[in-house]
C-alpha cells in the first residue's frame, strides 16, 4: 500500500527551497548593483561662470570679462562641444559661443577654462548670467550663480540697501 502524504516536508524540499530564496536574492542583489553603476558611469559636468567686473577708462563705465569652467565629475569621459553663457531668460544679449570641437573632459583631470567677455547687459543683471556646455551626445550642462568679483570700492544698489538693512 502506498504511504498516505506527510504534512512535513522531507530534507530535500526543504534545501531545495532554501536554494531558491537564496538564488532569489543574490539576482535582486545582482539587479541593483547594476542599475547603481549604470547610474555612476553617466557622465557628469560641472560647470561654473566666474564673472570679473573692472572699471574702464571712462567715467561710470565697467567692463566685464570672465570664464567658464568645465570639468568632468562623472565616471565616463566627456566630449565638450560648445561653451557658451547667457542670461537666463534673454537671448542674444550675451551669447557668446565657443566651439570647443571635442576637447576631451576625464575624470579627475584639469577642468576646461574657456574666456568670456561681455557686453551690452546692465551690471544688476550679471546675476542672471549662466554658464553652459554642450557635450557631444547634445545634452547641456548648465551653472548655478555666477561669482562676481566687483571692483575695489564699488557699491551697487543691492549692496547700499543691504547695509541700509543691516544698519537698522
Amino acid at each position: 500500500m502506498p504511504s498516505a502524504p506527510s504534512s512535513l516536508a522531507n530534507p530535500v524540499q526543504i534545501i531545495s527551497l532554501a536554494t531558491s530564496v537564496f538564488a532569489a536574492f543574490v539576482a535582486a542583489l545582482a539587479a541593483a548593483i547594476g542599475v547603481v553603476n549604470f547610474l555612476r558611469e553617466r557622465p557628469r559636468v560641472r560647470v561654473e561662470l566666474e564673472l570679473h567686473v573692472s572699471r574702464s577708462g571712462v567715467v561710470g563705465e565697467f567692463s566685464v570679462g570672465g570664464e567658464v569652467r568645465c570639468s568632468n565629475v562623472g565616471r565616463r569621459p566627456v566630449y565638450i562641444r560648445n561653451v557658451w553663457a547667457g542670461l537666463i531668460r534673454q537671448a542674444g544679449s550675451l551669447t557668446i559661443t565657443i566651439p570647443e570641437d571635442g576637447r576631451r573632459l576625464t575624470e579627475g583631470g584639469p577642468p576646461r577654462v574657456c574666456p568670456v567677455f561681455i557686453s551690452n547687459v546692465p551690471l544688476n543683471q550679471l546675476s542672471n548670467c549662466r554658464g553652459k556646455a554642450t557635450d557631444s551626445a547634445g545634452k547641456t550642462y548648465r551653472s548655478s550663480k555666477p561669482n562676481i568679483r566687483w571692483p575695489l570700492g564699488y557699491q551697487s544698489s543691492a549692496h547700499k540697501t543691504a547695509r541700509a538693512k543691516a544698519a537698522r
